[in-house]
């Protein structure tokens, strides 16, 4: 395993010197795994520099990617990155120049070199949404959002050279339950030793899978796909916001806890129905767990309008 990213992957903001959620990871996952890279201390290596944006780690870059698997010949890449690029544009991310654009690049970039160096052949990468970023005030940075949304835009349709071996895993909504400044922040960048233990407990099932066999994991065969939503509901809140509601499906059926939701939404039925991926994509968090009540608010909405609503749900085989 290779944790790539910045500041935030190598643990700054936590206790002292501590490894942020590397530690944790390690842990949880056990002897059988390791961490490779050229980064930090035994056990918890990594490729990581504090304050490095995309561009870093692509071809050439300080931290090329590409150099750091043909040394260290990884199974599975966890990557956060994104933080310190998100003053820039975030997309679209057909376009090279934008953040997200130069995500694609590098994801890209690193799926040929895992193809010729990682030792299994089941291996994957791991892409994150990014943690959510704050003012020293505490207000949010909205471009987040939008990075985050461009980074869904490219796994639901297809954006990467090889889809098949890339999860979007969403780990901007294991710290916005409790916004900065809270318990979760050791300050308005980076998370806390509390923060950096949700993070690897997003982690850990979706590499090795659960100990209850609720979810697979990227080493184990998933021949079983999230069951549909049976019950989307649509509430009226205002003349531009709408609230929907519905129980989550799992992993596998309806056991265990899937990966994402894929909503959304058009003012023509028929366009839901004949091509899903021509309706307006909307970003929610991650699913709860199966069985349980799961909702989202829709806002900025066209008054006067009517809409219709389509979800499906994604589990860590894609």
């Amino acid at each position: 395993v290779m944790p790539v990213g910045n500041s935030i992957t190598q643990g700054k903001g936590d206790d002292g010197e501590a490894p942020g959620y590397r530690d944790h990871l390690k842990t949880a996952l056990g002897a059988n795994f390791e961490f490779v890279g050229g980064d930090g201390n035994y056990p918890y290596y990594g490729h990581f520099l504090s304050g490095s944006k995309i561009s870093h780690f692509q071809q050439g870059g300080t931290k090329d990617i590409g150099a750091a698997i043909r040394t260290h010949k990884p199974d599975i890449l966890l990557i956060h990155l994104g933080t310190n690029d998100v003053e820039d544009i975030a997309g679209p991310y057909e376009d090279a120049s934008t953040t997200s654009g130069k995500m694609k690049n590098l994801i890209d970039y690193a799926e040929a070199a895992m193809y010729s160096y990682a030792t299994r052949s089941d291996w994957r990468i791991i892409l994150c949404k990014i943690l959510p970023k704050y003012e020293s005030s505490g207000i949010e940075i909205t471009n987040v959002y939008e990075f985050n949304h461009q980074l869904e835009r490219m796994m639901f349709s297809g954006g990467f050279v090889n889809n098949e071996k890339v999860i979007l895993l969403d780990m901007y909504s294991v710290l916005e339950e409790a916004p900065y400044p809270s318990y979760l922040w050791g300050d308005n960048i980076h998370p806390s030793d509390a923060g950096y233990q949700k993070m690897a407990n997003l982690f850990s099932p979706f590499i090795k899978g659960s100990s209850d066999g609720t979810t697979d994991g990227l080493i184990t065969a998933d021949g079983t796909r999230p069951n549909a939503i049976s019950n989307l509901d649509a509430v009226k809140l205002n003349d531009e916001t709408v609230q929907l509601t519905w129980t989550a499906p799992g992993d596998n059926g309806n056991s265990g806890y899937a990966l994402l939701y894929e909503l959304r939404y058009a003012k023509d039925k028929s366009t839901l129905e004949n091509n899903f991926s021509n309706g307006q994509l909307y970003t929610i968090d991650r699913p709860a767990g199966s069985g349980k009540a799961d909702q989202a608010t829709i806002k900025n909405l066209t008054p006067g309008s009517r809409y219709y609503f389509r979800m499906r749900t994604w589990d860590d085989h894609n």
